[in-house]
């Protein structure tokens, strides 16, 4: 979970018939955070659950987080993907002796969030949120998906050119002609003056 996505392909699934506790199973609505990670970036990364094909359960790195009723789960995932939260996450960090890149508990539960006066006021929020980034979002994937297209188009290309499949003396005969200069110009008919702003054009001596 990264960004306030929660990627369920990206998960080892189990089997169907792996007996699980059920208080440690993952639930669609859930809300996850990453307690610990290789990458201090990324300790503290917050997810909701929105879909979930095939049964996961909680790992020893991640919180599940319970809210009040009066406080909208998806208002928190903005707010804990932001950058006052951030801050918290790296102080907390920072000062956890001995847990390098852990997020403690005690310290999650201490921090500060600045919250609507009501729910009702908090989903709306969330939602003109979600639909203000969803362009964003299209357009990042799709740019994405371009730079990903082109880097293989790139690795097929070199790989071409050194196995001999393609000849670029061929290729170069289609590129075009680098642009001619002017000809009939010579340094010595403009000279600078004294105002750097102004050129002055001079008679030819010839």
């Amino acid at each position: 979970m990264n960004r306030g996505v929660f990627r369920e392909t990206e998960h080892k699934q189990l089997a169907k018939d792996y007996a699980i506790d059920p208080s440690i199973a993952i639930h669609v609505g859930d809300v996850l955070i990453s307690r610990a990670c290789g990458s201090p970036s990324l300790v503290g990364s917050v997810g909701r659950v929105r879909s979930l094909q095939y049964r996961l359960i909680l790992s020893d790195k991640t919180f599940r987080a319970h809210f009040r009723v009066s406080v909208d789960p998806d208002f928190m995932v903005f707010a804990m993907n932001s950058r006052y939260y951030r801050q918290q996450v790296e102080q907390a960090i920072s000062g956890a002796e001995g847990m390098a890149n852990n997020l403690p508990l005690s310290s999650l539960r201490d921090f500060f969030f600045t919250l609507p006066p009501s729910r009702a006021e908090a989903g709306h929020i969330a939602k003109k949120v979600q639909s203000e980034t969803l362009a964003i979002e299209v357009t990042t994937s799709r740019v994405e998906r371009e730079i990903a297209l082109l880097n293989e188009y790139r690795t097929r290309l070199i790989a071409d050119v050194v196995t001999g499949k393609l000849d670029v003396r061929e290729v170069a005969t289609g590129l075009p002609e680098p642009t001619e200069s002017i000809d009939g110009l010579r340094n010595s008919d403009y000279v600078e003056s004294d105002n750097d702003d102004e050129i002055e054009e001079t008679e030819s001596m010839d």
